[in-house]
């Protein structure tokens, strides 16, 4: 019984000090988070122009490859950004929502490439704005 004991109370102990450890022990410094963002937007747009490179529609691996890797960089994005007080995802994420309807259509490859890059363009605008937000509220 006291074996049972110790070692409830040892967990108990440990477990709060394990999750903390994992976690991360706390919030990025405000210059810290501001650079992640930095980084995450110039991903975000290297992924967009993959996108909308018309030899990423060569094949359907190129283009799905494509599509989750402009998809992962703007969840990123919008991860990051969280952590900066003074910069809004609105519109991108607006923008990002008729990306996303253009790239998860039912139209053949081929004729995915026009509506994705209309769609690319309003996206494209909303993530100048970001990055020239972030840049000017230092």
């Amino acid at each position: 019984m006291k074996r049972i004991l110790v070692v409830l109370l040892v967990l108990a102990v440990a477990a709060p000090v394990a999750v903390l450890a994992v976690s991360g022990c706390g919030k990025p410094t405000p210059e810290e988070a501001r650079a992640k963002l930095e980084t995450d937007l110039r991903s975000l747009g290297a992924a967009l122009a993959e996108l909308v490179n018309p030899t990423t529609y060569a094949s359907k691996d190129s283009f799905d490859k494509a599509a989750a890797t402009i998809e992962k960089s703007f969840n990123d994005v919008v991860s990051s950004a969280k952590q900066v007080t003074d910069i809004e995802t609105t519109d991108l994420q607006d923008a990002w929502s008729g990306l996303k309807k253009a790239i998860t259509s039912d139209q053949p490859l081929p004729d995915k490439l026009a509506d994705i890059q209309v769609a690319a363009k309003n996206f494209q605008v909303a993530w100048q704005d970001m990055v020239k937000k972030l840049s000017t509220s230092k």
